[in-house]
């Protein structure tokens, strides 16, 4: 079942890039990828990741408010940009009930595979939940300012969005919300806190693993 669900991620939520690469265009985007995850942003471009990651930030969190404001939660999903810029979702087939740390396993692994294919420059995961470990003391800081009223940082939920871009730099962003008086979901300002660039590492290590799989063959 863990198998199918993530081949109906990857082609049904990523039929337009995929089309690209059955055009003639994978080996240079595979190329491109290689470079990316094996080379070294520069201050220049460093700003620009970040700025990508934020505009990807920015347009994922859309559906998130509005599924918050129906539901007070989702399941976890991807938002990615390919190496044009181009943004598509990542949703779990919402026949297939999973807890919420499956499907987000579910939406990494997906996110990876497809940063392998050279479909992907970057990737948002968007997940709810209450704070959680991890979380530096300065972000905590800023998070609990952006809590209005008497409510403490341990009596609302957070929208959680990790952003990874394959040169080399992760984001979290971390967004309180609460219920008011009217029973109306209200958020907080977004905090970000940089974090390990985990889908970088993962793609070097997978690239690593295959090519010495292929010398020892």
């Amino acid at each position: 079942m863990f198998r199918t669900l993530l081949c109906a991620l990857i082609i049904c939520a990523l039929v337009p890039t995929a089309a690209l690469g059955q055009e003639g265009g994978e080996a240079l985007e595979e190329k491109g990828a290689k470079e990316m995850a094996f080379g070294q942003l520069s201050e220049k471009q460093q700003k620009l990741v970040v700025g990508m990651l934020k505009k990807l930030f920015k347009e994922g969190k859309v559906k998130a408010q509005e599924s918050i404001r129906e539901d007070g939660s989702f399941v976890p999903y991807g938002y990615v940009s390919n190496h044009q810029g181009e943004g598509q979702f990542l949703h779990i087939n919402p026949e297939q009930k999973m807890q919420a740390e499956v499907a987000a396993h579910a939406v990494q692994k997906t996110i990876i595979t497809n940063a392998l294919r050279g479909n992907l420059a970057a990737s948002g995961l968007f997940m709810t939940m209450a704070l959680p470990e991890g979380v530096k003391e300065k972000t905590q800081k800023q998070l609990k300012e952006s809590i209005k009223g008497d409510r403490g940082i341990d009596d609302v939920r957070f929208l959680m969005v990790e952003l990874q871009h394959l040169g080399g730099l992760g984001l979290l962003m971390s967004v309180p919300y609460w219920q008011n008086s009217e029973d109306e979901w209200v958020f907080g300002e977004p905090v970000s806190q940089q974090i390990k660039p985990e889908l970088q590492m993962a793609v070097k290590q997978m690239m690593r693993k295959a090519a010495q799989q292929q010398s020892n063959g």
